[in-house]
């Protein structure tokens, strides 16, 4: 049986919530985004009302994407700018160099230039289209954590996994240690 450690992304890993921060990292800096906002809000509120599920949501709100021509450019400028926002615990932790999954509900994209830097660690994330938004598949959230999991690795036991959410209590619950993160601080997951 392996055994591995499996870490939520945002505020686990990074103290924030890097979709959030690399809309407004790209905002700045690209004003062809702008008009882009009001869809955001209409989208909220249809999701707010039952219209629209958080995958399609999520969807609608990385079409922003579109108005970006060098999307590898602004990723790498983003993550120079945010890398500070690694929980120190995490780099720590890098240094076991364990076999480690990162699985979240973030797009794959934007943590990609991140978690590739490890030799250890294996991203699973929503799957979206850099250059247009589009979600490939079911938001990784909940249960569809331990379903991507599952499809990447078999016969496997999760020993240590970090997590600053309840919607991550399945991954909780197979898990022989589970610690709940709050801005880098580590508390065990009732």
């Amino acid at each position: 049986m392996k055994k591995i450690d499996v870490y939520d992304f945002d505020g686990t890993i990074y103290d924030g919530d890097s979709t959030v921060d690399f809309f407004f990292y790209c905002l700045k800096r690209n004003k062809r985004i702008i008009p882009f906002c009001f869809n955001i809000l209409g989208n909220g509120i249809l999701m707010v009302g039952h219209v629209i599920n958080l995958t399609e949501f999520k969807g609608r709100f990385l079409g922003f994407v579109k108005y970006i021509n060098n999307i590898d450019d602004y990723l790498d400028g983003f993550w120079k700018e945010n890398e500070h926002k690694i929980c120190k615990y995490f780099l720590d932790n890098m240094k076991e160099k364990r076999q480690t999954f990162i699985i979240s509900a973030s797009p794959e994209f934007i943590i990609k230039p991140f978690s590739s830097k490890f030799d250890n660690v294996t991203l699973i994330g929503t799957l979206a289209d850099k250059n247009t938004g589009k979600i490939k598949g079911i938001n990784c959230k909940g249960e569809e954590k331990i379903k991507r999991l599952n499809k990447v690795i078999s016969n496997y036991k999760i020993e240590r996994f970090y997590s600053d959410s309840k919607a991550d209590l399945p991954l909780v619950r197979i898990s022989e240690k589970a610690y709940l993160v709050q801005h880098g601080k580590l508390s065990k997951f009732d």
